[in-house]
């Protein structure tokens, strides 16, 4: 694939991934806006057009398909109409299911776009993975347990925030164990990420500080450079005479 266009669909992509928080917390909570179904469909048509590029493109699309599961799971839950499927189909309680599954899929998804569009600048790639799993976080809690955040989302973001950094209040907790599970989940995340972008931070300011040391040097051998041109032009001059 041409790297123009690979860097327009992993940016597509990330789009996407944060088009979805609000529609899948909207379509949770049960609100039914115009202009909902048409989000959802366009979130789906980018995932599903990026999967047919991404395969297309490829030396072996079969073996590319095998290769990439998650790809193809993120395009099969995020199919608009599968909720409704469910439901003709007496299995509507796995819907709430379908949809954790689904921010799960989306949000392991983005973070390969995030590294394909901004991994080369590693402080903002840490930085984002982060912020992606305080909101994936915040997102499942209120999808499996909105009545511990009192179905708001401010509550959810605010223990993911607390759970991920591990400080651990104890003001919201989960109660049943898919909750639990999810919290362990995310604490162990959490564990690597913050420790990875504390690392990353200290590099940056390190890597700015030996910047700034070399600038000096640069700098200085300038200056030295500059005298010693001019003391051989005066003393070729003084030959000259």
């Amino acid at each position: 694939m041409h790297p123009k266009i690979h860097t327009v669909s992993e940016a597509s992509v990330l789009i996407a991934a944060l088009a979805t928080v609000p529609v899948v917390i909207l379509e949770e909570s049960g609100e039914a806006f115009a202009w909902l179904p048409v989000a959802d469909w366009a979130i789906w048509v980018v995932f599903a057009t990026a999967l047919a590029l991404d395969t297309f493109y490829a030396e072996s699309p079969a073996r590319h398909l095998r290769s990439h599961p998650l790809d193809i799971a993120v395009v099969v839950l995020s199919f608009p109409m599968l909720p409704s499927l469910l439901a003709l189909t007496r299995l509507a309680r796995l819907i709430r299911i379908v949809r954790v599954l689904r921010v799960a899929g989306i949000s392991v998804r983005s973070m390969r776009a995030l590294k394909a569009t901004i991994g080369r600048r590693e402080l903002l790639y840490v930085c984002s993975i982060c912020l992606t799993l305080v909101i994936t976080a915040a997102m499942t809690l209120v999808m499996i347990e909105p009545d511990t955040v009192g179905d708001s989302f401010p509550n959810a973001l605010w223990w993911s925030v607390v759970t991920v950094s591990t400080v651990g209040y104890g003001d919201i907790a989960p109660v049943t164990i898919p909750g639990r599970i999810a919290a362990i989940v995310i604490m162990l995340a959490g564990l690597g990420v913050i420790s990875t972008l504390s690392a990353s931070v200290a590099a940056y300011f390190v890597d700015e500080g030996n910047q700034s040391e070399l600038q000096q040097i640069k700098e200085r051998l300038e200056r030295i450079e500059s005298i010693l041109k001019r003391g051989e032009a005066d003393r070729q001059t003084s030959t000259r005479r």
